[in-house]
């Protein structure tokens, strides 16, 4: 169905698989990416919050959020995302993917002016951790380049 029809026709394919079985992660994850693919942020959102609903110990969905929350900006969309990421790293350290974002909702919200206490403690944090994680995986040389300033 993912490639013979329209993009809207393989949302009402999911949609009515999940008439059958709301508790569907799999449906979940691929109606989020669907939605993302078209721009459609707030069904994507809730795409993946139901994810979370389902699953709360599949990591990638409060991944997935964050990003969302991080691309739509204003202020209360960061401090949402910072703590979906938070919660990610807290409970896997070395998921790269969170740490890089963070890192970015962190320095938006530095550019922002509304910075904290806890914003400088998670920009270093990043920093720190996504330094040893390539340090340990044999690729810093990849941060040769980059300067977290």
């Amino acid at each position: 169905m993912k490639t013979r029809g329209t993009a809207q026709e393989y949302i009402e394919g999911l949609n009515n698989l999940l008439k059958d079985n709301m508790n569907d992660t799999e449906t979940w994850l691929e109606l989020g990416l669907v939605y993302l693919n078209n721009l459609s942020w707030s069904r994507a959102l809730y795409s993946y919050e139901q994810v979370i609903l389902i699953t709360p110990s599949l990591l990638y969905a409060y991944v997935r959020i964050a990003e969302i929350l991080y691309t739509l900006g204003s202020s209360e969309n960061l401090y949402q995302a910072r703590n979906y990421l938070c919660y990610a790293i807290i409970h896997d350290q070395e998921i790269t993917r969170a740490l890089w974002t963070l890192f970015a909702v962190c320095r938006a919200i530095e550019r922002s002016g509304r910075s904290d206490n806890k914003n400088s403690y998670l920009l270093q944090l990043c920093q720190k951790r996504l330094k040893l994680y390539y340090e340990k995986s044999k690729s810093s040389t990849l941060l040769d380049n980059y300067s977290f300033d």
